[in-house]
């Protein structure tokens, strides 16, 4: 599980990197962001996913 949330903050950082650079003003701004906000997002997601395995 943890392989999987650290495949997620992989792609997810790569994919926006990708983004960030096609926009030259927002760019670093954009990317900083989603450094810090998926992080965040995959232990939300990381911890959905263990409750709902417990309560099945």
């Amino acid at each position: 599980m943890v392989y999987f949330s650290l495949w997620i903050y992989i792609s997810l950082s790569l994919g926006v990197a990708v983004i960030a650079t096609s926009y030259d003003r927002s760019g670093p701004i954009a990317f900083i962001f989603s450094l810090l906000l998926t992080p965040i997002l995959s232990f939300v997601f990381y911890e959905y996913l263990s409750q709902k395995k417990a309560t099945s």
